[in-house]
């Protein structure tokens, strides 16, 4: 099966419905019909019919079996028009027969090799056909994407031309009735770009005002985290008191146990009431003790508070974390919704433009096939021209890579397969058998 992709446009409107002439016009002098396209093997510009007519607006068409041939003869008493000095751009992609594609070339560009005349030598041809398609493949690729630009630059230039002679086309009874379909695709394209607009604002507007929350979010976030860091120093420096405090107390109560033991030793193991100076000391240092119990109480109820002040901190920084993660989530799935949404319109305004183009082009083909009916630039006419060897040369590679392709003897290359499998086949029955004697 060819892998060929339709080389001819999508979009085409209808052929141009000409009024006949009047009958006290002149008479027109029509040529015999002939074919309005020649094949790309003869040189010379495809020959018309030609048909003279009156007046600006009136001009007759010449139908040739099915085909419709339109050529003008201008009017001397008309305005002037321009006059045929060359062949005339064709502006389409030539039809696979009328390519010439080489048959030497494609057997070149295919490098499968002449099939095999024994059976014997087809799995090595098998081999090569299936080692060559591979690349062929990549290659044919390849040539698809080149008459494609080549196409678009060519249908680009066709759009500018009809664009170009809008005004004479509107005012042409024949192209303005030519003109319906690009009116009609134009509405539409005014109405999805209506849309489109309109889904880009609010798509915009929503985002705006999520990240609006998400800003003041993250302020809030950026507080929180400020007086953290506040009252985390505020504990530190509460942990700090607290432990001398807590310092000078241990101190007076390692003195009083001191104190103690020296006069249980005194006592010895008889006892009895403590000797006056252990006594004066201990009362003493048991008042140092009550004194230092207020300072001691005070810290530890500022560190208490500290600690909690930091705590309720944390928590409000957690929250608005919380938040910010969540608004960031709604954030996402009303981005993705309203971005599905945007990416749907922004395809439909994509096609509806494509649409556009094609048709534009095609009513610039009709200006060519008119022939001077519409004057057209010469450098406009050179560049078409050019562009009308750049597709067929695209189009012809593109076919020599499709036949190339297809071109490698199919029996050969199965018969190779079955040879192949029918050879190891035959090995792993003849290894089976001597592992079960």
């Amino acid at each position: 099966m060819s892998e060929r992709d339709p080389l001819a446009p999508a979009f085409e409107i209808p052929d141009l419905e000409l009024e006949p002439p009047a009958p006290s016009k002149r008479a027109s002098a029509v040529s015999a019909p002939v074919s309005s396209r020649q094949g790309p093997s003869s040189g010379a510009a495809p020959q018309l019919p030609l048909i003279s007519f009156d007046g600006d607006d009136d001009f007759d068409l010449l139908e040739s079996g099915s085909s419709a041939n339109l050529a003008i003869v201008p009017d001397p008493l008309a305005s002037p028009r321009q006059v045929e000095t060359g062949e005339w751009p064709r502006g389409r992609t030539p039809a696979v027969d009328q390519l010439r594609v080489d048959a030497r070339e494609v057997a070149l560009l295919a490098d499968y090799g002449p099939p095999p005349r024994n059976a014997v030598s087809t799995p090595l041809y098998a081999f090569r056909v299936f080692s060559r398609r591979k690349p062929l493949k990549s290659a044919l690729a390849l040539q698809h994407a080149a008459l494609a630009a080549a196409e678009l630059e060519r249908d680009t230039l066709l759009m500018r031309l009809a664009s170009e002679l809008r005004p004479s086309l509107e005012a042409h009874e024949a192209f303005k009735r030519a003109l319906e379909p690009v009116r009609e695709i134009e509405r539409l394209a005014g109405e999805r770009g209506a849309a489109l607009s309109q889904a880009d604002s609010g798509y915009r507007e929503q985002m705006a005002k999520f990240d609006g929350e998400l800003a003041g979010l993250r302020e809030a976030e950026a507080r929180a985290k400020t007086q953290t860091l506040e009252r985390e120093a505020s504990k530190t420096a509460a942990e700090s008191e607290l432990r001398r405090a807590e310092a000078k107390y241990q101190r007076v109560q390692i003195e009083i146990r001191g104190v103690l033991d020296l006069a249980r030793q005194v006592l010895g193991p008889a006892g009895g009431d403590l000797p006056p100076e252990h006594a004066a000391k201990l009362a003493e240092l048991q008042g140092r003790a009550a004194a230092l119990e207020p300072d001691l109480d005070q810290a530890k109820a500022k560190h208490g508070a500290a600690v909690a002040a930091l705590r309720e901190a944390e928590a409000e920084a957690q929250r608005v974390r919380s938040q910010i993660r969540q608004l960031d989530r709604q954030k996402a799935g009303a981005g993705a919704a309203l971005g599905k949404q945007l990416n749907e319109r922004a395809a439909g305004m994509t096609e509806v433009e494509k649409q556009l183009r094609d048709a534009l082009a095609e009513v610039a083909r009709a200006v060519l096939g008119a022939r001077g009916a519409l004057p057209v630039p010469e450098t406009t006419l050179a560049q078409l021209r050019e562009h009308d060897k750049q597709v067929e040369a695209c189009a012809t590679r593109l076919e020599m890579h499709v036949r190339a392709l297809d071109s490698y003897d199919r029996d050969r290359a199965r018969q190779g397969v079955i040879v192949v499998l029918s050879v190891l086949g035959v090995v792993l029955l003849s290894i089976l058998l001597k592992a079960m004697l």
